[in-house]
């Protein structure tokens, strides 16, 4: 991920030292908590498809702690088919979603890596928080 976007994930490589775990739904909720702390008052949710349970799971701590500030907007989610243009195009939507300086919650360390890709322009500089304890697609090693 780009030294310019502020990021935190937890994968197996002990190289990668911007590091922090999520444990599900209540990991992603803290994410939340994390960022409206920073300041942040647009935050967006980039995860997997409706019916997957750990997903799902994640969706709710997302939409608890948006609740929970009052900053809570469908709108600002996305969830994609596990397929790299329909979360690019996902990302994109997103991004003008939550806007310059908004940030986004990612499901996986898959989705945090195609929401941080230079193809976006310079104009976006989100935080991202993705969790991908166990995620093991080859981008996400890289």
């Amino acid at each position: 991920m780009s030294p310019s976007c502020p990021s935190a994930g937890c994968g197996t490589n002990p190289s990668f030292t911007a590091c922090a775990d999520v444990d599900g739904g209540a990991g992603v909720a803290q994410g939340v908590r994390h960022l409206v702390g920073q300041g942040y008052e647009q935050v967006g949710y980039l995860g997997w498809p409706h019916g997957s349970p750990v997903g799902d799971d994640r969706r709710c701590g997302w939409v608890a702690a948006t609740t929970e500030f009052g900053i809570y907007d469908p709108a600002l989610q996305e969830v994609p088919p596990q397929d790299l243009p329909f979360a690019v195009a996902a990302v994109q939507s997103l991004i003008k979603a939550v806007g310059v300086g908004g940030a986004i919650v990612c499901a996986s360390d898959s989705l945090a890596f195609t929401a941080v890709t230079p193809s976006h322009g310079e104009l976006f500089k989100p935080a991202v928080i993705a969790r991908h304890t166990t995620d093991r697609s080859p981008s996400a090693h890289e």
